[in-house]
């Protein structure tokens, strides 16, 4: 889901934020943009648009509420499948 929102969004926002970032310059040193989180440098100023993982695991999950509702058992967050 949060690749298909980056997918639609990101042209619209890459778009506004060259019209405000591209050829600035701050203390001498011009804001440069960068593809990936990878890319960036620390001391280097540059934006990047993308999607942010943030891991909260005490917020409410719907899919334990749902689960709840119809009598499945819980799922355990800390048990890892591996499928081959």
């Amino acid at each position: 889901m949060y690749f298909l929102r980056l997918t639609k969004l990101k042209p619209a926002v890459e778009e506004i934020a060259a019209e405000a970032w591209d050829g600035l310059q701050i203390s001498d040193e011009e804001v440069e943009k960068v593809d990936r989180v990878l890319d960036v440098r620390q001391g280097k100023l540059c934006w990047v648009a993308g999607t942010i993982y943030m891991h909260m695991p005490l917020k409410p999950n719907i899919l334990e509420d749902i689960a709840k509702d119809v009598c499945f058992p819980p799922l355990n967050p800390q048990k890892r499948l591996f499928w081959c």
